[in-house]
């Protein structure tokens, strides 16, 4: 996304018209309900009544609520409030409850039940199903969370003594819970067990990414160092020093399109090169192509020639995004077919202009939710492939992305678009993964958008815990493709400023400062890091100028001083960086083990420099290196 000033109101927006969408749902609802055998003919309604209790016991209302499927995808269903209750009718297939749910001591944050896996379908003999929501969020979460820690056990995982006490401590609560003798006993036993679990699921996720970067991100290395005769030779100083992770470490550089924005440019910049290794560069349609067929290059080789110049890496953001901020006035006129060759040039021109420099490429940014032109699913596919194939010609190495935003998907049960009410029911981003698979069309990436704590309740970008996170990472990872973290940020303030919304969007651990942030980034880095289908993570704000998208979201204040989760994660990326220095044996061997990515290898004899060679460590590997004794 490339957010600017004009764009303010966006979330604003989208609450009028969840209102609006919210609405329409219920005359939906109070269509199923009035018709014989209700949302499934032929049979008596079946309703599911749900109880919600607050940390006094008394029944409350949950704030924001909607229906997913069976595979956690959202869908367009009608919750009706009956007093401090909500109804909703039961289907044939089972559905599962989200809710924005705050927990004593540990957050609030959009949560699912869905009865232990099973979901919540209609029964023949049962005409209404009450459930206790607090025991039915505590049961889930709890199963998911041991299902995943026994999982891990089989595979030989190692868990830390306080990870299993956090289990056990949920697992008596949630027992003690499913005996209580009333409603309001089962629900304060159950939020007992959803806070330990809750901490114990993400313990499991930090310790399984832990255990992950181990396994998956370094490898083994042996030098061997032989004489012109390829004898060994030992005693032989081996120093071996990281140049670069193989994971691309990334920030937007949108400070060199708002440079007048910035309070120190140059400082800026200085800030930027300390902490990552690769620079995303925009291709924001209006401000790229303003007129048909004049491209805008200069701010974009600005950045890309300083990138590389400081020895950074590029990837590029933002192709063919049809969302109302990025469609210029011209190109709305014209016709479909006229479009189709008009975003062919679009991709084609700076992959081809940049083909030496850049291979990561968005090709196709938020599908679905971003169609100001109501485009059908055929149509977006159609231009989708489009632009794959122009980004393959002008560079064949090219890697391509698809780049959906709230990719949990809760767009699809508002029924809307960032525009305003769909016509038709949408798909959610998984799902227009699954059917561009389902087509065959061939790409390379998926990126995943996960901005949190910002936009107000029911933006999309409530909190999730971070076990949530993590199984997020892996339900997209089953496609095979490369994982590409590319936009990120969670503010730094519990505030709101002018009409961007903070405070009802939930929190994490406490409402947001500047350590629960640079805690927040630690974990999420580690996680994402552990993955080992995650081959980027790009932070979208380096700084707290005026149009950050993220209130508070920079890791560097607006005067360009660091904040502490820039620190934490400078000493993150550090810690994943391998120097190592050592003596070779009798067999003329130095074996280290170190995190994938670039090396200078230097090679000493009686304190002399005899060699210098670069090594990139991609997996296991053994090399001989040849000197003059």
């Amino acid at each position: 996304m490339i957010k600017g000033r004009r764009h303010l109101q966006k979330f604003e927006k989208i609450v009028l018209l969840m209102i609006l969408g919210s609405m329409i749902s219920m005359l939906f609802y109070n269509f199923l309900s009035n018709r014989p055998g209700g949302a499934d003919s032929g049979e008596a309604s079946s309703f599911l009544v749900i109880e919600a209790f607050n940390k006094d016991g008394q029944l409350f209302t949950v704030p924001y609520i909607y229906a997913s499927d069976i595979e956690g995808e959202p869908f367009p269903y009608s919750f009706e409030k009956e007093g401090l209750k909500h109804v909703c009718l039961l289907l044939d297939s089972p559905l599962l409850i989200n809710v924005l749910w705050e927990v004593q001591g540990f957050g609030k944050l959009i949560l699912t039940a869905d009865n232990e896996g099973e979901g919540y379908k209609k029964k023949a003999t049962q005409k209404q199903l009450y459930v206790n929501l607090n025991y039915e969020l505590a049961k889930s979460h709890f199963k998911k969370v041991y299902k995943e820690y026994e999982k891990h056990l089989l595979r030989g995982y190692v868990f830390s003594s306080e990870l299993e006490k956090l289990v056990e401590e949920s697992r008596v609560f949630l027992e003690k819970a499913r005996n209580a003798p009333d409603n309001v006993t089962r629900a304060s036993l159950s939020d007992k067990s959803l806070n330990s679990s809750l901490w114990a699921g993400e313990k499991l996720a930090l310790e399984i990414a832990k255990q992950n970067i181990e396994r998956f991100r370094m490898a083994n290395v042996t030098l061997k160092i032989v004489d012109e005769n390829g004898n060994p030779v030992g005693n032989i100083t081996v120093i071996a020093e990281q140049l670069d992770l193989d994971v691309m470490f990334a920030c937007n550089t949108r400070g060199f399109e708002m440079r007048d924005l910035l309070t120190d440019f140059e400082l800026y910049k200085e800030r930027f090169k300390e902490l990552f290794n690769t620079g995303m560069v925009n291709f924001f349609w209006p401000m790229f192509e303003p007129e048909e067929g004049k491209y805008e290059w200069e701010s974009r080789d600005a950045a890309v020639n300083w990138l590389r110049s400081n020895g950074l890496r590029v990837w590029g953001h933002l192709l063919i995004w049809l969302h109302e901020w990025s469609v210029p006035d011209w190109a709305k006129k014209k016709s479909y077919d006229d479009l189709k060759t008009v975003l062919r040039n679009l991709c084609y021109e700076p992959v081809h202009r940049y083909r030496d420099t850049i291979d990561l490429w968005n090709v196709f940014n938020e599908p679905e939710w971003g169609n100001v032109l109501q485009l059908s699913v055929d149509q977006q596919i159609e231009l989708l492939r489009i632009g794959l194939d122009a980004v393959r010609e002008a560079n064949p190495n090219a890697i391509r992305m698809i780049n959906p935003t709230i990719v949990w998907g809760e767009y699809a049960a508002w029924g809307l678009t960032a525009e305003g009410p769909a016509k038709r029911k949408l798909l959610t981003p998984f799902q227009f993964i699954k059917e561009v698979e389902n087509r065959g069309i061939r790409y390379e990436a998926i990126g995943l958008q996960l901005y949190m704590g910002s936009g107000g309740m029911g933006s999309g970008f409530s909190i999730r815990d971070m076990f949530t996170i993590a199984a997020l990472l892996d339900k997209y990872a089953q496609f095979g493709k490369s994982i590409h973290i590319t936009e990120l940020g969670v503010p730094s303030r519990f505030e709101d400023i002018g009409d961007k919304i903070v405070t009802e969007a939930g929190y994490w651990h406490r409402p947001w400062d500047e350590e629960i942030q640079a805690d927040w980034v630690e974990q999420f880095y580690t996680i994402a890091f552990g993955n080992p289908s995650v081959e980027s993570i790009s932070w979208f704000d380096l700084a707290d100028y005026t149009r950050v998208f993220i209130p508070w979201g920079g890791l560097l204040n607006e005067d360009m001083m660091p904040k502490q989760s820039y620190y934490r994660l400078k000493n993150l990326l550090k810690s994943w960086t391998t120097h190592t220095e050592g003596i070779t044996n009798s067999q003329g061997e130095y074996f280290f083990r170190g995190f994938k990515g670039s090396y200078k290898i230097t090679i000493e004899k009686d304190g002399k420099i005899v060699t210098i060679l670069n090594l990139n460590v991609e997996a296991d590997v053994s090399k001989i290196i040849a000197i003059r004794r």
